[in-house]
């Protein structure tokens, strides 16, 4: 009964988180859970603890988040349903994904489409959605053709669920943008580019987090094409809204600071491009694996501005 009246109030919550602040949310959450182990022995819900566990995603707090959403996992393999066991790996997978933790969100991933296979139908759009995680986590292994792949799959199942401009298409587009740019299929990533922002900018709005992702994106192809005034225009832009969102510290926002970190090397703004690398590798390193490919790239940038410094 009590755990009727949790699910009640995150409905009510999900309403006006928009109106809150995050961390106001979090603390509300955390409550919640508190409240419900005064009458059982321990949270029994694992998509409130789930809840708490993407709060701290979103604030940057990935081991905090980790602690969480294995204790959801936990929960869920005693009590819960296996759509909600899958729903716990799907966010673990992401998590780990996040933390460059490759391997394991491979692991979670693929355990969680198991099951998805198994309950649900085969052309569900959740199938499609965790597809996209896994190719996510492909292209971080540096994977292309099976991120790709992958991804082809994905969309293919959400587009037998929607339109084509449909907004819940406009990450799975951004998705193949990005991909085709790392395969240097510049003129095919610009299509998928293109047509996400247009949805999302009649869907959301320019000042959307997702048009930030979109732009932050963009502005790494315009970059690859040398074309370095529109590439700082689009990626200054990106990283001023998703600090409204992120905070300025976070690693969610580290590929984008990078990338204005190399537009300023490219600029010989020396300091700048190495005040941008060592803060991205800091908060690197204290959220995510030693072995997460931003560490690389920060680190590239921080030598080539020493050795330029010695010139």
């Amino acid at each position: 009964m009590f755990n009727a009246f949790i699910q009640k109030i995150n409905v009510i919550l999900s309403v006006f988180c928009k109106m809150l602040k995050k961390t106001y949310i979090l603390l509300f959450l955390i409550t919640l859970i508190c409240v419900q182990s005064l009458y059982g022995s321990e949270p029994s819900n694992s998509g409130n603890i789930r809840s708490v566990a993407r709060m701290y995603i979103s604030n940057g707090d990935f081991q905090k988040a980790h602690t969480l959403a294995e204790q959801a996992l936990r929960i869920a393999k005693y009590n819960a349903s296996e759509n909600e066991i899958a729903n716990c790996l799907l966010d673990l997978a992401y998590l780990c994904n996040e933390e460059g933790k490759f391997p394991a969100a491979l692991k979670y991933a693929q355990q969680a489409i198991d099951i998805q296979k198994k309950t649900l139908a085969g052309t569900h759009p959740y199938i499609a959605y965790s597809l996209r995680t896994l190719s996510s986590i492909y292209f971080n292994q540096q994977k292309l053709e099976l991120a790709q792949t992958t991804l082809t799959s994905a969309i293919s199942i959400m587009l037998k669920n929607h339109a084509a401009e449909d907004r819940t298409l406009s990450q799975f587009y951004i998705d193949m943008g990005k991909i085709l740019t790392a395969q240097s299929k510049y003129s095919d990533a610009d299509f998928y580019f293109s047509t996400a922002g247009k949805i999302i900018n009649a869907a959301y709005g320019p000042e959307h987090l997702y048009a930030a992702i979109a732009d932050s994106e963009i502005a790494k192809l315009r970059l690859l094409e040398n074309n370095i005034p529109l590439a700082e225009q689009l990626i200054t832009s990106s990283i001023l809204i998703q600090q409204k969102t992120y905070g300025s510290s976070n690693p969610m926002l580290a590929s984008s600071q990078l990338t204005l970190a190399k537009i300023c090397l490219i600029k010989a703004d020396f300091s700048k491009a190495k005040e941008l690398a060592a803060s991205c590798l800091e908060t690197i390193k204290q959220n995510c694996s030693s072995s997460h490919p931003l560490i690389k790239e920060a680190n590239e940038i921080l030598l080539a501005t020493n050795v330029i410094a010695k010139k």
